[in-house]
Parts: C-alpha cells; sequence; structure tokens
C-alpha cells in the first residue's frame, strides 16, 4: 500500500469533497429529489426595501440628505473631502434599492448613480464636481 504524504492525502480529499457532497442520499435518485432540494437551497425569503434597511441598521433617506449636504458644501471647492462621505451606508443603500428587479428599485434618489460618481471622482476618472451628485440625489421630494 502506497502512503501519501499529508499535503497530497488533502489535497485529494479536497478534489473528492465535491463528488461526495453531491452524491445521492438513497441508492436510487428521485427525478424531483434534486429540483426539491435546489429549490430549498435557493428560496429567500421576501425582505422589502425597508426590512433591509432595518436589518443593516441604515436610514438611506438620511444617507441622502447628509450625502447631498457634503456635495453642496464641497461645491466651491477644488478638491472635496472624499472621507466625509457615508461609503458603506451609499453602498448598502445602492443594494438595496437601485438595482433593478428585486421588487425594491426606486428609480429617486438614485443611490447607485450617486456612488457611481462618488466612486470615478475618487478615482480620477471624472473631475471633482460635487453638483453631479448633489443631481442623483435631489428632487426627490427628500427634507434637508
Amino acid at each position: 500500500m502506497k502512503k501519501y504524504s499529508p499535503i497530497t492525502s488533502l489535497l485529494m480529499f479536497s478534489l473528492a469533497l465535491p463528488f461526495i457532497l453531491l452524491w445521492p442520499s438513497s441508492g436510487q435518485a428521485d427525478d424531483n429529489s434534486i429540483v426539491n432540494n435546489d429549490a430549498v437551497a435557493n428560496e429567500r425569503p421576501p425582505l422589502t426595501g425597508d426590512e433591509l434597511a432595518k436589518y443593516w441598521k441604515l436610514d438611506c433617506r438620511q444617507i441622502a440628505v447628509s450625502t447631498q449636504r457634503w456635495a453642496e458644501s464641497g461645491l466651491l471647492l477644488p478638491r472635496p473631502d472624499m472621507t466625509a462621505v457615508n461609503w458603506r451606508g451609499l453602498e448598502l443603500c445602492a443594494v438595496i434599492y437601485s438595482v433593478r428587479d428585486t421588487g425594491r428599485y426606486e428609480p429617486c434618489p438614485d443611490y447607485g448613480g450617486a456612488l457611481l460618481a462618488l466612486k470615478s471622482m475618487r478615482s480620477g476618472q471624472i473631475k471633482p464636481d460635487p453638483l453631479t451628485v448633489s443631481g442623483y440625489l435631489s428632487g426627490c421630494g427628500l427634507q434637508k
């Protein structure tokens, strides 16, 4: 019997593991078992945008208002202070409300557009123009 090094044994086990996990649990596979297991694995509870925001402890309207205030205060600066932006909040709000076909999509405020503009400004792809950011977030009936 040939002996393998521990690393070789681990590698062989890691390559075999997916096949072991996908093997049917009984001797014969039921035609519906794969579909049923797949449906259960992909089932997600329906969440509204407000429920996701609450889960992530976000107030997306407030994030939009504060980002808009930041943009308006930086209008005269040649290089606005990007550290004052709530990046995580904008990203999560964009995931909640700016992705189409989720049932939660809202075109205004456009968190995704504002986030993309800010990232483009930060990376130097476009010149800093806080008015662009403000345009994505304003005109939506937000209270300042």
